[in-house]
């Protein structure tokens, strides 16, 4: 029988206001897509957490709105990235208390960003880390009204 979940044509939420944890996160299964959903962690922690992490090989997050808020000591990143040939589509990351998209780099492997928008961060829109020879796409995508910077690298 058909299940049906979220209201029509607004997707699905998920609002998370007790736990102290990541949302979404595809440790191990390669191209894994996370698709269509408004996902919202809001908590307070000293620990630093990710909304979304893409850790798997190919996995993409297409059409998210992400937002991540964290009132105590620790941060929230919106999507983090740390694995190869991750693509993100079609996404918005407002209003998370550290960076919109933070991208752990791998010598020698790609990162692709399309229609991508990364908005009111409390640090950075697009945040690189590692020093690798690494190839990162942003087309047609937007950073703005970050509190340190729309990119760093």
């Amino acid at each position: 029988f058909p299940v049906t979940i979220g209201r029509p044509n607004s997707g699905v939420t998920f609002n998370n206001t007790t736990a102290d944890t990541v949302v979404f996160s595809n440790t191990t299964d390669t191209y894994t897509s996370i698709q269509d959903l408004i996902i919202i962690n809001s908590n307070s922690t000293a620990n630093t957490r990710n909304v979304v992490n893409l850790n798997a090989a190919n996995a993409s997050a297409i059409g998210l709105i992400v937002s991540g808020f964290n009132s105590g000591t620790g941060s929230a990143r919106g999507i983090s990235i740390n694995a190869t040939e991750v693509k993100v589509i079609n996404s918005l990351v407002y209003g998370t208390k550290s960076v919109g998209f933070y991208i752990t780099t791998t010598a020698g492997e790609s990162y692709y960003f399309y229609n991508d928008t990364s908005y009111g961060n409390g640090t950075y829109g697009f945040s690189v880390i590692g020093n690798n020879v690494c190839t990162i796409t942003i087309t047609n995508s937007l950073a703005t009204n970050n509190s340190t910077a729309d990119f760093n690298s």
